[in-house]
């Protein structure tokens, strides 16, 4: 996901720096996968804190646990989902590695028949199947 991330990010800058908060086995296969690249840089460091330059208004300041900073642009973050209820795990759908709804198309079918009628069905302002 981080590649992919990464990649999305790309078309809005000229060097896209991966952060991977302390995860030092990701980073060193983030660093192998993009060697090729010289547009990806990889950082492990663990981050302590975000916040506001407050010298260079427009730049993110990244304070890492061993004391160094460093400066960006902006950032992009792609959290893991979660559904929050056992009402998914009750169901039986399937989740993607990200942990949202693995969905078919045309129609992002779950991986249980009906279940997004179903969902559709207790929807405010939705008209019931007959």
């Amino acid at each position: 996901m981080a590649r992919h991330i990464a990649h999305m990010a790309s078309t809005l800058a000229q060097v896209v720096t991966i952060y991977t908060n302390g995860d030092e086995d990701l980073a060193a296969e983030l660093r192998k996968t993009l060697a090729s690249l010289d547009q990806y840089r990889v950082e492990h460091g663990a981050i302590a804190k975000l916040s506001f330059d407050t010298m260079l208004k427009e730049t993110v300041k990244i304070s890492f646990k061993d004391g160094s900073e460093k400066g960006e642009a902006f950032l992009v973050h792609s959290p893991y989902t979660r559904v929050k209820g056992p009402f998914a795990e009750q169901l039986g759908l399937e989740f993607t590695p990200t942990g949202d709804y693995l969905v078919y198309p045309p129609f992002n079918e779950t991986s249980v028949e009906a279940v997004p009628w179903l969902v559709l069905e207790y929807q405010p302002g939705c008209k019931k199947r007959s």
